[in-house]
């Protein structure tokens, strides 16, 4: 008789850590009526809060390669977030030679299109497409890039913006 009520005892916990785990990978949903009379709760971890940057953290930490424009000229540039998710960084792409940071705290807007820093030199042809183009603009100064198409500069100024709205109200999710 102890056997039997011992194999039903394991069966039982097997079953709420089951459920315990669905739940966690469904939305962390509390696991109610489990059959235990409520004891599945106070076993049970705490749930785990949403990552609001979770759609958008890997693109922000592999960055992308774009077009920086600096002094109506253009250059290839890493584009990407610093591991902290504090700053954006544009390096070189191959050598990953740092070019330049700014700190999210000094960003004042992110902005779709072409920005100053995207006008052409005097008797250059280059131009910025203002469809792909995208700016950082900060107290001192501010970051011109080019993407290589349309969507790939809103995806960026989208998690750019909600990159500084996280920062600015939720700090700690970073």
């Amino acid at each position: 008789e102890i056997t039997r009520y011992g194999k039903s005892a394991i069966v039982s916990m097997n079953a709420l850590e089951n459920l315990n785990r669905t739940a966690d990978i469904v939305g962390g949903a509390a696991a109610s009526g489990a059959g235990a009379g409520g004891k599945a709760k106070a076993s049970a971890p705490p749930p785990k809060k949403e990552d609001p940057l979770q759609h958008v953290r890997h693109m922000l930490n592999a960055g992308q390669v774009v077009q920086w424009w600096q002094k109506g000229d253009r250059k290839p540039a890493h584009l990407l977030c610093s591991a902290d998710l504090r700053s954006i960084v544009w390096q070189e792409p191959g050598a990953r030679k740092k070019l330049g940071a700014m700190d999210l705290g000094t960003i004042v807007a992110v902005n779709l299109g072409v920005g100053a820093g995207h006008k052409k030199k005097t008797f250059s042809r280059k131009t910025a497409d203002p469809d792909c183009s995208f700016s950082v603009i900060s107290a001192r100064s501010s970051l011109d890039c080019e993407a290589s198409v349309p969507i790939d500069a809103k995806k960026w100024v989208d998690a750019l913006k909600l990159l500084l709205k996280i920062y600015r109200t939720q700090p700690e999710a970073l």
